[in-house]
């Protein structure tokens, strides 16, 4: 092989091991990153296994049969659990009863978690419903992993996805949100 081979071949090998050192460097951070998930988590709990809780706030509803027509997420009243966290870990559980007071077709809801308003924590909850006041419970929770330390508002959602001229209404004041800081 002749010393002008190889300098042809010098930009090729070049980056060859740039494109192997950019793929080591995302899969270090991917480890690392990883790597602190499993460092809080191990935080969360004790050496026999039992979960560790600091924070626990819960958030009652006081007005009955609140509704929306919305088929957009909106805020379900009183449904508001404002916190302050230290670990990066928050378990979020919501359960509401809720039934179609109008509409027509298939009927169908569904529930969220979000945080600040836009960042969704778990996935959703829907319900169909065969018929009007039927009375059904969606019940979600939400883990939040790896948020730093800091002051949160998390709030549960709710909106209409199927129906013709469709309300759904929680039952009562039988809603409940529960939220818990792990770690």
């Amino acid at each position: 092989m002749k010393l002008t081979d190889i300098e042809k071949d010098l930009p090729v090998l070049n980056r060859w091991l740039r494109a192997r050192e950019q793929k080591e460097e995302f899969r270090d951070k991917k480890e690392r990153k990883y790597d602190r998930g499993i460092e809080q988590l191990q935080k969360a709990v004790d050496e026999k296994g039992n979960l560790r809780f600091k924070n626990i706030k819960l958030a009652s509803a006081t007005t009955s049969d609140p509704g929306t027509s919305s088929t957009t997420y909106v805020d379900i009243p009183q449904m508001e659990i404002p916190v302050t966290l230290a670990s990066g870990i928050a378990l979020i559980l919501c359960q509401i009863p809720i039934h179609f007071s109008a509409g027509t077709g298939s009927l169908a809801a569904s529930i969220r978690i979000v945080r600040d308003g836009t960042t969704q924590v778990g996935p959703e909850a829907r319900q169909d419903f065969t018929a009007l006041s039927i009375v059904n419970t969606l019940f979600i929770a939400g883990l939040d992993l790896s948020i730093p330390p800091g002051s949160y508002t998390y709030k549960a959602q709710w909106r209409v996805v199927l129906g013709t001229t469709p309300t759904i209404v929680s039952y009562s004041t039988n809603r409940q949100m529960l939220l818990v800081e792990l770690g």
